[in-house]
Parts: structure tokens; C-alpha cells; sequence
């Protein structure tokens, strides 16, 4: 049977400026793409998120027909967060934070905590509180956890995003996340310093691929199989949740990076989530 997964986060609306065009209301957000990465890598995926009122429809069948279970995923009233994704390099940053509506939609988006038996569970960036509050849960129940986080969050919260790192079985954040949470020395002393704390820390780094230490193994590097890349957007969340699913079938921390890769190379073959198999109509502007 395919390990079970719970991915926890938040689904956005993009606006997505990459080498393939300019997209705009593409449906996303940290949690949609690392449920199509944990489903991609062989896991059953439960979500758990709250979508605005103009969130599609269509975005929510269709991650329904791909086999992603909605049974955490509730309509509330008011808008979507909205993200600006602009990647001359591949490098998927955002401009959303800019935006005071965004932390306001933040707040009322928060997701929803599903008590839910799974062997695994994915958190996507989010408040930290929030993130320990399902730490916590799911700890109890012993499902492997593995969370990332946000530039936002690791610059603003680093001592609560320390504490979450050491409450996960994996910690993934991006390498500007990594040098906001250790802003001193340099790279070795950086991925040490987060050692500390987390048991395993796999460093995304776009299109170098990873790097992953343990308290055994210090910077191996993981790097990219992706041949082309169309949108970078969403590849480090669905990387993530390949992770999680990759642990919950019983492989190795270095083994599940690694299919990891190969799910992120998916990732960035296509639009937006298209590239992990969501069919949507997305139409370039002019």
C-alpha cells in the first residue's frame, strides 16, 4: 500500500513571469505543490488548507481527479493570497510579502489542523506557532515530519523557526532561508549551526539542486536532473513533498533527496503545477 501523507500550508493565486511567458491567477501556493510532489513520489496525500472564494473550482477537482484527498481543504470567505513569481534565473522569489493584504490573508487563510492517521506530514511554510502546533500533533502519533519555511518567517521568527527544525525529521529551506536563520560564517558554518538542531537539513538551491547534512554528514550535495526548465515555480515545495513521501515508503534521508530531484525536474517541465500533472487551461498574456 502507498504511505499516507498530510500536506499543511497554503494555496495561493500566482502571477508567474518565466522564460515560457507571463501568466497570471495561476493556482498555487506552497501546500498545492507539495501535495502533487508527495503524490508524484508515490504517497497517498491528504491536504489541509483553506481556499479563498475566488480560489478555482477547476484547481480543486482537479487535484481531486488527480487522487488528493479535500477532506482537509475548506471555502472560506474573502480573497486568495496572491504571490508575484518572477524567475529570470529559475530562482521562484516572491514580491507577495510587499503587500500588507497579504499578511492579512495570511491570518484568515490560516490552515486548518486535520487529526488525521498518516505516516507522514508535510509543512509547508506557515507561522511558526502554527507549525509546532501541528508538530506537536503529529509527533504523538509518530509520523515522520519534514517542514520548510520563508524568508519572511527565518529572518522575523529565527528562534522559533530553530525550534521547529528540531522538532522534524527534516528541515528543507532554501539557501537565503539558511543564511537568514545563520547569518554569520560561512556556508559549512552555517549548514553546522542548523545541525544543531535539526537531525536532517536539506538545503534547496535551485538549480544547483541540494545540499544535505545530517549530524553524521556535513554539505553532500544533491544536484538538479532537470534537462530544461520551462517555470521554476513550486519546484522546492514539490521537493519537499517528495521527501515526505520518499521517508514514508522507508528510504534513506539521502535516498529520498534524491528522488526528490527527479520529482523536482517534473516540476519545472511545465507551467505553474502543470508540470506535476494538474490539468489547467493557463493562458499566456500578451
Amino acid at each position: 500500500m502507498a504511505p499516507s501523507v498530510l500536506v499543511a500550508g497554503y494555496l495561493s493565486l500566482d502571477r508567474i513571469d518565466c522564460p515560457a511567458g507571463r501568466f497570471v491567477d495561476v493556482p498555487g501556493g506552497g501546500a498545492l505543490y507539495a501535495a502533487l510532489g508527495a503524490l508524484a513520489a508515490g504517497a497517498a496525500v491528504h491536504l489541509a488548507a483553506k481556499a479563498g472564494a475566488d480560489f478555482p473550482d477547476a484547481a480543486l477537482h482537479g487535484l481531486h481527479n488527480c487522487g488528493i484527498r479535500l477532506d482537509g481543504v475548506e471555502r472560506v470567505r474573502g480573497p486568495s493570497r496572491r504571490a508575484a513569481l518572477i524567475e529570470p534565473a529559475g530562482s521562484g522569489r516572491s514580491r507577495q510579502q510587499a503587500a500588507s493584504g497579504w499578511w492579512e490573508r495570511t491570518r484568515a487563510l490560516a490552515p486548518p489542523i486535520l487529526d488525521v492517521d498518516v505516516d507522514g506530514c508535510v509543512l509547508t511554510p506557515m507561522p511558526p506557532e502554527l507549525a509546532l502546533a501541528y508538530a506537536r500533533i503529529y509527533r504523538a502519533k509518530a509520523a515522520l515530519l519534514v517542514a520548510d519555511t520563508s524568508e519572511a518567517y527565518a529572518g522575523a521568527a529565527t528562534d522559533a523557526v530553530l525550534m521547529l527544525a528540531a522538532q522534524v525529521d527534516v528541515f528543507a529551506p532554501s539557501r537565503a532561508e539558511v543564511a537568514l536563520l545563520v547569518p554569520d560564517g560561512n556556508d559549512e558554518a552555517r549548514h553546522h549551526g542548523i545541525a544543531m538542531h535539526a537531525p536532517a537539513l536539506v538545503e534547496k538551491r535551485g538549480p544547483e539542486g541540494f545540499w544535505l547534512t545530517t549530524r553524521d554528514v556535513l554539505r553532500r550535495p544533491i544536484p538538479s536532473v532537470a534537462t530544461s526548465v520551462t517555470d521554476a515555480t513550486g519546484a522546492g515545495d514539490a521537493s519537499v513533498g517528495a521527501i515526505a513521501a520518499g521517508l514514508a515508503r522507508g528510504l534513506d534521508v539521502e535516498a529520498a533527496v534524491r528522488r526528490a530531484a527527479e520529482i523536482a525536474a517534473l516540476a519545472v517541465g511545465g507551467v505553474g503545477p502543470m508540470g506535476l500533472g494538474l490539468d489547467l487551461a493557463v493562458v499566456a498574456e500578451d
